[in-house]
């Protein structure tokens, strides 16, 4: 038997292989006692050299985990995942694990031999989407040895949209007449209740007008004054609350028609016309004839876009809504409600900004243009003396 007192190199310099030739020739030398203990401490690599297939050292550890996207809509239908695992570990990190809220169990091994730092992807993954979820996935390493890392949970909240309020489109009513609203085309994408939230904006200085019903998807109210009435809409769908979507009503006298009336209450009012110019399809209106007047009706909603009415037979009206102001005379800006206030309903109305870039009003000889986007007053031409300008 060799003598226990042989001398080793210190540790330090000792490269991996040869620690396992020492190994090996110590298990001949001694069978047992102190050296031996000495033997397996070197096989651990006292922290030196590392472990190439197991043994010592620690579980690999996650450092971060970044995913994207982080949140999703329903709407948006399905969404891609993808994600990356950034780690350190004392020995080769051999495979990925995955699972997810929806029941995914996966092994996925890293794609290069012999990794102890770096990242791991995560596995793609196409999430449908149909519903609300706090869809969560976890991930964690797997090295040589067996041994398993830290786990890293990665959340993507799943949400519905925010419900869309619909009001309905802007109209025509008659004074003294009630008035229904609808909201009931309103969107809410999470499949819960939607609760209604309708206030009555605006309305002329003198009415007492109330809104009934504000908390029903429909509501009505009465006008008691001519004038425009500005009503708005919010829905909530338990989670939450819509944007406020505006119609404006206007309230004529019994007996009229004005801009936007539809084509049935044109002819309930005028009657039947004399002649009907079937034009759209050509300039973009259908003309009704009343012997020398006439109504020009736009569609799709086939409503009253302009008219002539120079003999005044046609029971037209504009009236003014709520953009007035103190003014007794027109003047460059000037609104169109402030026209209406001054000047009453012209004689004639083009609806031609498509065409020259403004709207004209005619007073007998006499006119004014207004012009986009504000439509406030930009010309006039009063050679026969009736406008009130300045």
């Amino acid at each position: 038997m060799e003598s226990s007192n042989q001398k080793f190199p210190a540790l330090s310099t000792v490269s991996h292989r040869e620690r396992q030739t020492m190994n090996s020739n110590m298990k001949v030398i001694l069978k047992g006692g102190f050296l031996v203990s000495v033997a397996a401490f070197l096989l651990s690599g006292c922290g030196g050299g590392g472990d190439s297939g197991g043994g010592g050292g620690s579980p690999p550890v996650i450092s971060s985990l970044t995913y994207t996207p982080q949140s999703a809509l329903t709407t948006s239908g399905s969404i891609n995942v993808s994600g990356k695992a950034s780690f350190t570990s004392d020995a080769d990190v051999v495979s990925l694990r995955f699972t997810d809220s929806r029941g995914a169990d996966s092994t996925v091994p890293v794609s290069a031999a012999g990794i102890r730092n770096g990242t791991a992807s995560v596995p793609a993954s196409k999430l449908t989407l149909t519903t609300t979820e706090a869809y969560q996935f976890t991930v964690w390493l797997v090295d040589s040895a067996g041994r398993t890392s830290n786990r890293l949970v990665g959340s993507i909240a799943i949400t519905a949209p925010a419900p869309v309020a619909n009001a309905g489109a802007d109209f025509v009513g008659t004074t003294g007449t009630p008035i229904s609203l609808d909201g009931s085309s309103s969107v809410n994408s999470n499949g819960t209740s939607t609760t209604y939230s309708w206030t009555l904006s605006q309305k002329p200085a003198t009415s007492n007008a109330i809104l009934s019903g504000v908390t029903t998807a429909k509501p009505s109210f009465t006008p008691d004054k001519d004038g425009v009435y500005q009503v708005q809409l919010t829905v909530n769908d338990g989670l939450k609350s819509s944007g406020p979507a505006a119609i404006n009503i206007k309230a004529i006298p019994a007996g009229y028609v004005t801009l936007g009336s539809p084509q049935s209450q044109a002819s309930a009012v005028l009657g039947t016309p004399t002649t009907i110019h079937d034009t759209a399809n050509i300039y973009g209106y259908n003309q009704w004839d009343y012997g020398a007047n006439y109504i020009r009706l736009k569609p799709p909603t086939n409503t009253i876009s302009s008219w002539d009415n120079h003999d005044g037979k046609l029971k037209v009206i504009l009236i003014a809504g709520n953009n007035t102001t103190t003014a007794t005379k027109i003047s460059l800006g000037s609104s169109m409600d402030d026209v209406i206030k001054i000047q009453g309903t012209p004689t004639t109305v083009h609806d031609t900004v498509s065409i020259y870039g403004y709207n004209e009003w005619d007073y007998g000889s006499d006119s004014i243009r207004f012009s986009p986007p504000t439509f406030n007053v930009s010309s006039w031409n009063n050679s026969g003396g009736r406008l009130l300008v300045q």
